[in-house]
């Protein structure tokens, strides 16, 4: 299974099928929605692993005129499983919304903190469309200065910044993709 980030808001489940085919056996695909609209991000699952590490090995992915970032997929219950992932400062953050920029983030993370008593936000990514920097693609990442606030925060269900549900979890060093 790939998570896939930084979706054209028009692509379709269709769309990223036919894409993704190309390296194997489809058995699930999904766009991730709210209100039926696109969050900019969506899982394939292929029959086989081997298609995973197909996928993994380009490095440019380009769909509906967006650069996309396939990664592996980790489920949420073995997120915190292997011994580095759990000694993680940094987030990921999916689904944000398009007017979203890196201080209303960092209001959102920074509060979160003080109310834990704990933690301080240290950086902000802010991933942006490439062919037009103006544009975000709706992910983040978030680095913390100590990784207990990070367990914290993953822990949390629900995260509102902007109006808009996020979804949140630790990031994947890319060396583990």
């Amino acid at each position: 299974k790939i998570f896939i980030g930084g979706l054209n808001w028009n692509t379709t489940e269709e769309g990223l099928k036919d894409y993704f085919s190309q390296w194997g056996t489809i058995v699930d695909c999904v766009i991730m929605k709210r209100d039926g609209r696109s969050r900019g991000f969506g899982f394939v699952t292929y029959e086989s692993s081997d298609s995973v590490n197909e996928v993994l090995k380009k490095k440019d992915h380009v769909l509906d005129d967006r650069e996309i970032e396939p990664k592996r997929s980790v489920p949420r219950d073995e997120s915190g499983a292997p011994e580095a992932m759990s000694k993680t400062r940094k987030i990921f953050v999916g689904g944000l919304a398009s007017t979203t920029v890196e201080e209303d983030i960092k209001e959102y993370f920074n509060s979160l903190c003080r109310k834990n008593g704990m933690g301080e936000v240290i950086d902000v990514d802010l991933k942006r469309d490439r062919d037009n920097p103006k544009r975000i693609r709706g992910f983040a990442f978030v680095t913390f200065d100590n990784d207990e606030i990070v367990e914290k925060v993953c822990a949390m269900k629900y995260h509102e910044i902007r109006m808009k549900q996020c979804e949140v979890k630790k990031a994947e060093p890319q060396s583990a993709m």
